[in-house]
């Protein structure tokens, strides 16, 4: 499926902070939790995973990738994006700080694969455009150029 597919306009967020990178979890994943595309034990277990693990989630300066398995609570293959204005640290021992919170869900190991590659090219190529979008339209140009 394509980037297009799962990340859609009203699967975008914007906000000025969040208190701490659980609420930013949270936030990013609560159209997925509103639509039934995830369980609320998805995201706990997103939050656990950092916990025990550390802030593999941030996958690039100012990007964090939130996710889990299939098994943990997603129902079906869905993607949203929470854009902050003020970064949150995901680690309390080093700077692991992300303004764009993105939570994918897949519900079997596959079904993800092409979105995932189309975000990831489109993050490589045009980081800047991304983290300095201010609303929810050059997102979803940005989306659609790679999808």
């Amino acid at each position: 499926m394509k980037l297009s597919d799962v990340m859609k306009k009203d699967h975008i967020t914007f906000k000025d902070s969040v208190k701490n990178y659980e609420d930013a979890i949270y936030e990013s994943g609560q159209v997925l939790l509103d639509k039934g595309i995830i369980e609320k034990k998805y995201l706990d277990k997103v939050i656990d995973n950092v916990k025990s693990i550390g802030p593999y989630i941030v996958i690039a300066p100012m990007i964090a990738l939130s996710h889990a398995r299939p098994e943990d609570g997603a129902n079906a293959l869905g993607m949203s994006l929470l854009m902050l204005e003020e970064p949150v640290n995901f680690s309390e021992e080093k700077d692991r700080f992300a303004r764009a919170i993105i939570t994918l869900a897949a519900s079997n190991e596959n079904e993800h694969l092409e979105a995932l590659s189309q975000m990831s090219k489109m993050l490589m190529e045009n980081m800047e455009s991304f983290l300095g979008a201010k609303d929810k339209e050059t997102i979803i140009k940005l989306i659609e150029n790679y999808s």
